[in-house]
């Protein structure tokens, strides 16, 4: 009778239902699905087709991206530290409803060997929550499959539902539940 070793093996597709990306005007910080949490310089810088840039960019994201969004396909961007090494321009230049897949493709970094990902619910923060404009702009811009390299690994990240929430919310509720009012 012979033994099989079982192995496992993680799933193809990741599955988050939730996760968020705050776009701030100084950092962005991204809650992920898998409970890490990172942060980066918000700053980005659109680059040459013709350039390349570093490699293994350090609180960085290089995004290559390909589909989904007609207004960006095959641009490329920087976002982080980089970004602002580069003389990049920080995002509280620009109208982030504008920047918002720009900024939020950066923040999405997928755990080591996944390379396709699905989100249930993306929450966002917009500063002014009445500008229903903008915000349909970015939920627009944001829902869907998108397909780009970030920092030379091919993804697709499919966003179900986009919810956009004031930026303050969140500060609110952690001083509210923790008696700092």
């Amino acid at each position: 009778m012979a033994l099989h070793k079982e192995t496992s093996r993680k799933p193809t597709i990741l599955e988050w239902q939730r996760c968020a990306v705050d776009a701030g005007n100084r950092v962005i910080t991204s809650a992920l699905g898998d409970n890490t949490i990172s942060e980066m310089p918000s700053v980005h810088l659109d680059l040459n087709p013709n350039d390349d840039p570093p490699k293994n960019p350090i609180d960085s994201a290089v995004i290559h991206y390909y589909s989904s969004n007609p207004d960006l396909k095959d641009q490329r961007w920087v976002t982080g530290q980089l970004a602002v090494e580069m003389g990049g321009y920080p995002t509280y230049q620009g109208e982030k409803a504008d920047l918002s897949l720009k900024l939020c493709l950066a923040g999405l970094k997928l755990p080591e060997g996944y390379r396709q990902c699905q989100i249930k619910k993306l929450t966002v923060c917009t500063p002014n929550q009445l500008a229903t404009e903008k915000i349909v702009r970015m939920k627009d811009a944001l829902r869907g499959v998108h397909s780009f390299e970030r920092n030379e690994l091919a993804l697709t990240v499919n966003i179900y539902e986009v919810e956009c929430q004031p930026e303050t919310l969140g500060a609110w509720r952690y001083a509210n539940n923790n008696g700092l009012y």
